[in-house]
């Protein structure tokens, strides 16, 4: 079925989606033609466009998976060079467009390609990067989290003195958040890694010299954790490296002053597992250049679900066959400006990435009713992508659909949303804008959240202001009681009141 299907998309254009059946009929062969034919295309449309680079750059990181598959490991690794190439391109292209969202998404790709490949420098590269932008979006927890997986994977692939750095910046990037159980975890973690680069050193037959800076560098790290009994141990292991007498007498006595120490018991409020966990990465290798061949094309979009038992459940696959029905029309673009409601009313049911395209075709519709049904429906989509089309919407014509993407605004509180809800509010000129952000980040109880709501409550509007404490519920936001009890005086009197009863004091 998959072999039939694939030459039927293949003789009506759809490279990518050929690609992806023969890959699920198994036949890699087949699917390794058409993505390097996917690719060689796109390259060929010039280096210039970030988006064609993205494509290109998914479509050579296929034909690397279908490489691997038939075993020609020389071949895979030159289109993962390819690959790599391309994603770079794009990232650096959406980076100087200020498209740091997008940008995101080349360097998780990155991530995976280096997991999946086995290549620790491609890895390096999507993390350190991917962690640059959630620093600079402040997205401290999944900064965290992100700097947590690539220890774990430096690690994974023996390469301990790199995953030993990278805990080492996780403890300084804890330091300056004053996060002491994320500190305490890192300088734990860089200290036992150091300790194990000296194991291999000594035990592969490497110079002493060398082992003595790996354990000096982990008596540098139980220092700053206070684990004053692992130094003395620490030096006792210096002192029986094959150093020069005058350099083991000094760790004797180094060792002698650290006799009687004890490791410092510490008191952590938060295990560093409290961090919030990022989410797994689709297969976005297939799911972006299909999405992007059919350009928001309904049937198709809602096949690909009804048809995919494996990526969605039974009821999510009914719901995409009732909307289905109402798609059909779509295809004669004869739809009526009711049939595209009531196609949006079954859309919003169904939720589900691969859909929120259909959405984006559904808003470009000159009815005022279908721009604002659209609008409404994006309320459910909880991707950072909905800001896109919300962006718009609040600059839309008609203030009935303005109106709509302010309500919707309100709702999009998820953790991932952060960013684009500061950018608003920073950006945005129109208080009931600004009031609809400080609404959605009053559902996200995170501290990046807390801080913006409790900078609104020190220097924005009596309106801001207002909006904050009426919405507030006590409770509710964790986050936001902690940094509110701790800036209670720094307030305005007449809100400290209000305030207080927040936080039940």
């Amino acid at each position: 079925m998959f072999l039939a299907a694939a030459e039927l998309y293949a003789d009506d254009g759809c490279i990518a989606r050929a690609a992806v059946c023969r890959e699920r009929a198994d036949d890699a062969s087949g699917a390794l033609a058409l993505w390097q034919r996917l690719a060689t295309k796109l390259e060929s449309q010039g280096d210039d466009d970030a988006d064609e680079s993205y494509a290109a750059g998914l479509a050579r990181f296929n034909a690397a998976r279908m490489r691997r598959r038939l075993g020609e490991v020389a071949a895979e690794r030159a289109e993962l060079v390819s690959a790599v190439h391309d994603l770079e391109l794009a990232a650096d292209g959406f980076e100087g467009a200020g498209l740091r969202e997008r940008a995101f998404d080349c360097y998780q790709v990155l991530i995976v390609i280096g997991r999946e490949s086995g290549q620790l420098e491609h890895a390096l590269e999507g993390y350190v990067n991917a962690i640059r932008v959630l620093r600079d979006d402040n997205l401290r927890h999944y900064a965290i989290k992100h700097l947590k997986d690539a220890i774990a994977f430096a690690e994974s692939r023996g390469e301990l003195a790199a995953a030993a750095s990278l805990a080492a910046e996780l403890a300084s990037y804890g330091v300056r958040l004053e996060m002491d159980h994320v500190v305490a975890f890192a300088r734990d973690r860089e200290a036992a890694l150091h300790e194990r680069a000296a194991d291999a050193i000594v035990a592969r037959g490497g110079t002493a010299r060398i082992a003595e800076n790996a354990l000096l560098a982990a008596v540098t790290a139980c220092a700053d954790a206070r684990r004053f009994h692992d130094v003395g141990r620490l030096f006792e292991r210096l002192a029986t490296l094959d150093l020069e007498a005058e350099r083991r007498e000094h760790y004797q006595r180094a060792a002698a002053r650290y006799r009687t120490a004890r490791n410092e018991v510490r008191d952590v409020d938060e295990p560093v597992d409290a961090v919030a966990d990022t989410f797994e990465l689709p297969e976005v290798w297939h799911v972006d250049l299909v999405e992007r061949e059919d350009r928001g094309t309904p049937t198709a979009t809602l096949l690909d679900v009804i048809h995919d038992a494996t990526g969605w459940s039974p009821g999510a696959r009914l719901r995409a066959l009732a909307a289905l029905v109402e798609a059909a029309p779509f295809e004669q673009r004869d739809a009526s400006e009711t049939r595209s409601i009531r196609l949006l009313d079954r859309l919003e049911t169904l939720n589900l990435y691969p859909v929120l395209s259909i959405v984006e075709q559904l808003y470009g519709s000159r009815s005022p009713s279908v721009r604002e049904a659209a609008v409404r429906v994006l309320a459910r989509f909880t991707y950072k992508r909905s800001f896109v089309l919300v962006g718009r919407a609040l600059h839309d014509p008609e203030e009935s659909v303005r109106r709509r993407a302010r309500a919707t605004l309100a709702s999009l509180g998820f953790p991932h949303a952060i960013d684009p809800l500061v950018r608003l509010y920073r950006e945005s000129s129109e208080s009931a804008t600004r009031e609809a952000v400080l609404a959605a980040l009053l559902r996200i109880d995170l501290p990046e959240a807390a801080d913006v709501l409790v900078g609104a409550l020190r220097h924005g509007t009596d309106e801001e202001r207002s909006a904050i404490l009426t919405a507030a519920e006590p409770g509710r936001n964790r986050a936001l009681s902690r940094r509110l009890a701790a800036s209670l005086d720094e307030l305005p009197p007449a809100e400290r009141k209000l305030v207080a009863r927040l936080v039940g004091s």
